[in-house]
């Protein structure tokens, strides 16, 4: 009996060991945490020469987007304050204007899409050359049309502004890049000559170009009123060559055939200059720049306030 008796003990203990090392072999563990995702890296932002060549190249196909105004042949022109009968004239000015600003602005974007260098943007080159391409054929159309203000009619502008209405690219458009390459898309955005403020090229000049947005300006105070100008708004005072007058918007002026001038020049206020037409090709003056045309006539801007300004003439 007491035999049996630790014959029992021992298995008691035996199998109490054995429930032991049984827990300790199969411990409980907690699922493993998942991990938090890794932050998305931050998009790439166009390098500097991305933004330029973006800049030059919108600046280069405007033409193709943006059509110059057509002026227009209403059929009674308008005259000027202080020079009757000269409205058919002012009317020829801004016939001849757009038929040489088209050509004019067809070679200047040839010239920029020649000088655009390599290509920052896969498929770059071939976007350009179908542009390229399509203004080569377009030039020698508009400049047959080329005229001086005697020459100038409504039918000439109405073909010129015809063949600018049909121009489309030979390949792939610049709006066609940015849907493909969000990079360029957002060089696009960040180029000054891709925006609403962007401008035509005129040959030999090239364009502005920006590498960054320009912020606005800080607005601290208004800007001065225009300075009064001796003649008012009065235009013909300026017929003899001596004058200070205030325009708005684009403005022929009347000058006496000894100034060698085709009968007016037109003057254009754009803050912070004005250009002047009429005597070959467009001069730029500004406050503190005055301009001397055909050695005849000296023009010397008093201010300028978005596109309004005060001028004043004097023979040379």
């Amino acid at each position: 009996m007491a035999a049996r008796t630790g014959i029992l003990v021992l298995a008691v203990v035996l199998g109490a060991a054995g429930c032991s090392a049984s827990e300790g072999d199969a411990p409980a563990t907690e699922p493993p945490s998942a991990s938090a995702p890794a932050p998305a890296p931050p998009p790439a932002s166009p390098k500097l020469e991305l933004v330029s060549w973006a800049d030059r190249l919108c600046a280069a196909t405007r033409l193709f987007d943006e059509k110059p105004d057509r002026p227009k042949a209403s059929g009674n022109p308008a005259e000027l304050p202080g020079l009757p009968g000269h409205g058919e004239m002012i009317e020829q000015l801004e016939w001849a204007s757009y038929l040489n600003e088209i050509p004019d602005f067809t070679q200047a974007s040839i010239e920029l899409l020649d000088g655009l260098g390599p290509e920052p943007v896969a498929g770059g080159a071939d976007l350009a050359g179908g542009y390229r391409s399509a203004l080569q054929r377009l030039l020698p159309e508009v400049a047959k049309y080329r005229a001086d203000t005697g020459s100038a009619s409504a039918d000439a502008v109405g073909k010129v502004a015809e063949l600018v209405a049909a121009l489309k690219t030979d390949g792939p458009t610049v709006s066609d890049l940015r849907t493909r390459d969000p990079l360029f898309a957002q060089a696009h955005g960040a180029a000054a000559n891709c925006g609403p403020q962007g401008m035509f090229p005129r040959p030999g000049q090239g364009v502005p170009t920006r590498t960054s947005p320009v912020p606005p300006p800080q607005q601290t105070s208004e800007a001065p009123p225009l300075p009064p100008a001796a003649d008012g708004d009065n235009v013909g005072a300026c017929f003899d060559g001596t004058c200070e007058v205030k325009i708005l918007g684009q403005t022929p002026i009347p000058l006496d055939d000894r100034f060698r001038l085709p009968g007016m020049l037109l003057a254009t206020p754009e803050a912070p200059s004005v250009q002047f037409t009429g005597a070959g090709q467009p001069v730029t003056g500004a406050p503190g720049v005055p301009v001397t045309l055909l050695g005849t006539i000296t023009i010397r801007v008093v201010a300028v306030r978005g596109q309004a300004a005060v001028l004043n003439f004097a023979p040379a």
